[in-house]
C-alpha cells in the first residue's frame, strides 16, 4: 500500500510540471510536422527571445546578393528578396508573387542568366520572375520536390539543385521546362545515413511517409489530451472540497473529474510504449543527448522513407560553376566539395 502511495505522489507532482511541458511540445510538434501547411502563419518577433530577432542581417537574413545593374542590387536570405541601390541606402520589397509567411520567403539562391531570366530557389519551391507582371511565378513538378538550394546557368541552360535531384532546362523564364536528373553515386559511395536524421524521421513519423506523420500527429493529440486530463485531476479535487465547504453543488465538476481520470488512465496505458518512443527520440534531437549521436551513421531502415534508390537523397546543398576548371562544384552533406 505504501509503495502505491509513493508512486502516486511521484506521478502526481512531477507529472504536473511535465504536463505543462508536454502540452507545449504536443501542440507545437503538430505544427512543425506540417510546416508547409502552416507556413502562412507568423508570430511577431516581439514575443520571441532576442536571439531570434533580426539585427544587422544576422540569422541568415542575408545569404547573398545579385547585381542587376550598376545601381540595382538584389539582396536575399531568410527575410525574402529586397531591391537596393549601390549605396545600400534604400530597400524595396521584391517579394511580389511569393506567398505570405516567413517560411515561404526563405530564399537560398537568386540567379540571373545571360539572357536576362531571373530565378529563385526557396524553402518551398523554385520560382522564375515574370518581368511583365513584375511578380514571381512558381514552377510545378510531378514529384514532391519542394526545397531548392541553388541555381546556376551555363550557355543557354539553367540548372536548379534540390536537396535530392538536379533539374535542368533551356533558360526561358517562367516558360522554362525542367527535366529531373538523378546524380550518379561516387565511386566510394556507401549507403549510410546519419543517426540524427533517422531519429528525427522516427520522431516526426516521416520515416513512413504521410501515414507515419499522421500517426505521430495522433500521438501528439494524445499527449495534449493526457496533459489536460492530468492537470484537471490535479486541481479538481481541491476545487470540489472548497465548493463543498461553501455548500455549493459540485456534481458537474465531479463528473468531469471522474471522466478525465478514467480516460487519462486508459489512454495512457494503451499508448504508453508508443509515447515512450516518441518522447525518447525527441530527447536526442537537442543537446545534451544530441552530442552523443551527432557524428554517428547507420544503414537506412529497410522499406522506410530513408531507404532510397537515389544515393543523394536529401544530401545536396549547393552548386557552383568554376570557370577556371570548367566544371561544376557540388556541395553536399557527405563531403564538402566534389
Amino acid at each position: 500500500m505504501r509503495t502505491g502511495i509513493t508512486f502516486k505522489k511521484l506521478h502526481r507532482w512531477p507529472g504536473l510540471i511535465i504536463s505543462f511541458i508536454l502540452l507545449y511540445y504536443g501542440i507545437t510538434g503538430i505544427f512543425m510536422n506540417h510546416r508547409e501547411t502552416f507556413s502562412g502563419l507568423d508570430v511577431s518577433y516581439r514575443f520571441l527571445p532576442d536571439n531570434y530577432k533580426y539585427s544587422n542581417w544576422n540569422n541568415a537574413s542575408l545569404k547573398g546578393s545579385l547585381i542587376l545593374s550598376p545601381d540595382s542590387i538584389l539582396m536575399y536570405g531568410n527575410m525574402g528578396i529586397w531591391l537596393t541601390d549601390s549605396s545600400f541606402s534604400r530597400y524595396h520589397s521584391f517579394n511580389d508573387g511569393l506567398p505570405e509567411g516567413s517560411d515561404n520567403r526563405k530564399v537560398a539562391d537568386v540567379h540571373l542568366t545571360a539572357s536576362g531570366d531571373l530565378y529563385a530557389a526557396t524553402f518551398f519551391g523554385l520560382w522564375a520572375y515574370d518581368w511583365v507582371q513584375e511578380s514571381w511565378q512558381k514552377f510545378s513538378f510531378d514529384d514532391d520536390t519542394r526545397r531548392f538550394t541553388a541555381i546556376e546557368s551555363r550557355g543557354g541552360t539553367v540548372y536548379a539543385l534540390s536537396r535530392s535531384y538536379l533539374y535542368y532546362g533551356a533558360s526561358d523564364g517562367i516558360s522554362t521546362r525542367f527535366t529531373r536528373h538523378q546524380i550518379e553515386a561516387p565511386d566510394d559511395f556507401t549507403d549510410r545515413v546519419t543517426l540524427f536524421e533517422t531519429i528525427w524521421q522516427i520522431h516526426s513519423g516521416e520515416i513512413f511517409g504521410l501515414p507515419g506523420k499522421l500517426f505521430v500527429d495522433l500521438l501528439g493529440l494524445i499527449t495534449v489530451f493526457l496533459s489536460i486530463t492530468g492537470i484537471i485531476y490535479f486541481f479538481f479535487p481541491g476545487w470540489i472540497k472548497k465548493r463543498a465547504r461553501k455548500d455549493k453543488p459540485a456534481h458537474r465538476i465531479i463528473r468531469v473529474n471522474k471522466w478525465s481520470l478514467k480516460w487519462h488512465n486508459k489512454v495512457g496505458a494503451w499508448t504508453f510504449f508508443l509515447l515512450i518512443i516518441l518522447f525518447f527520440t525527441g530527447m536526442f534531437l537537442r543537446p545534451p543527448l544530441l552530442i552523443a549521436i551527432a557524428n554517428a551513421k547507420v544503414a537506412p531502415l529497410k522499406y522506410s522513407n530513408l531507404d532510397q534508390p537515389n544515393p543523394w537523397y536529401d544530401k545536396l546543398r549547393d552548386l557552383l560553376w568554376d570557370d577556371r576548371k570548367g566544371l561544376f562544384l557540388q556541395s553536399d552533406s557527405v563531403v564538402s566539395l566534389r
